[in-house]
């Protein structure tokens, strides 16, 4: 039985059909619409609604006719060729080779610290603070200091998906069609014979080599400080790290980390430290020595301090860029936020990446 979902049309053309063949295709639809406010967000929330709906199509009567297959005369095959193969060794006796053999060790490259303030006379913590920002701050070529007027908040998406039917009746014709089979005598075989030859290299002797590669880590402890509370305290942070100032998108565009190849590189942080507020994830690099940027992941509120070891004075501890890919660009403040630190190394800005 037909699905009840055919259309009157569709019933009458199964009807005057012997049988019929059926396929579904699926077609989608979206719309999205974003809501703004005066305060940043991040990650922005989104909701979602989906709609689905069955239809069908029918296309017209198609026409099979019988088909009768005859065997034509014998005619001659054509010849196949065959390969045997034959392998062969050669040995080449070398003096002697070097192997080397490479021990880590795993060396601390900082220790990072995070503070617990504690009110002095035993009371309740402070539900606010005001901040205020020291120092100058230089911005990097082409940053914009300047924070937008309103930011996204919320997006809503709506998607819409059709279920399409698709009816092929057919119907049987009266006449014939005669297919000629051509037919052949049996294939002769001709062999061809191939001979490979591989070279294993010996050696007389072996001389082993030491060297010694070096992974940093960073150690992680907590300070408590015990302060006289205020209602509403005042927190003093440097000024590179003041929204306007943080290294957050290029041309409207947020941005994403390049490559991290300084094999002396490395992060440290713990889960929820300076979680919502990337400012203070940028005075938790200025705070700990040698901390030579702070990243920001806004996506899920994490900040990672970097480092870098070695010997090298002051290399590049990673490279970062404007993450404008097609069809699906970062949004502006929503990728890592960025900003260099204290500590001895530097960032490169590498341009807008398409792909």
């Amino acid at each position: 039985m037909l699905p009840r979902l055919l259309s009157a049309a569709a019933l009458a053309a199964v009807a005057s059909a012997q049988w019929a063949s059926t396929s579904t295709t699926y077609a989608f639809d979206s719309t999205c619409s974003t809501a703004y406010g005066s305060t940043w967000v991040a990650p922005i929330p989104t909701s979602y609604s989906r709609t689905t709906s069955t239809i069908s199509s029918v296309a017209p009567v198609e026409t099979s006719t019988s088909t009768v297959y005859v065997t034509a005369n014998t005619t001659v095959a054509t010849p196949i060729t065959l390969y045997s193969n034959v392998y062969t060794t050669t040995t080449l006796l070398l003096d002697a080779k070097t192997l080397t053999v490479t021990s880590t060790v795993s060396s601390t490259i900082a220790t990072l610290t995070t503070k617990t303030t504690v009110c002095a006379d035993g009371g309740p913590a402070p539900t606010s603070t005001a901040t205020e920002y020291t120092g100058t701050y230089v911005p990097v070529s082409g940053q914009d200091t300047v924070l937008p007027s309103s930011y996204e908040t919320a997006d809503s998406c709506a998607f819409t998906e059709s279920a399409i039917l698709h009816i092929f009746p057919t119907t049987l014709a009266s006449n014939t069609v005669t297919t000629t089979i051509p037919f052949s005598t049996a294939s002769p075989t001709i062999w061809t014979t191939e001979t490979n030859t591989q070279t294993v290299t010996q050696y007389k002797s072996t001389l082993t080599t030491t060297t010694t590669s070096y992974s940093y880590h960073v150690d992680l402890t907590t300070s408590t400080v015990s302060t006289a509370c205020a209602a509403t305290p005042t927190v003093t942070y440097a000024a590179q790290c003041a929204p306007q100032n943080l290294l957050a998108e290029f041309d409207g565009v947020g941005l994403s980390l390049g490559d991290l190849g300084n094999r002396n590189f490395t992060f440290g942080g713990v889960a929820g430290m300076a979680a919502g507020d990337p400012s203070l994830c940028c005075q938790l690099c200025f705070d700990n020595e040698g901390c030579v940027a702070s990243v920001y992941w806004a996506q899920s509120s994490s900040c990672l301090l970097g480092y870098v070891g070695g010997d090298e004075e002051c290399p590049v501890a990673f490279e970062y860029y404007a993450a404008n890919y097609t069809g699906v660009p970062t949004k502006a403040r929503q990728g890592n936020i960025l900003q260099v630190g204290s500590g001895c190394g530097r960032i490169e800005y590498t341009g807008v990446h398409t792909s």
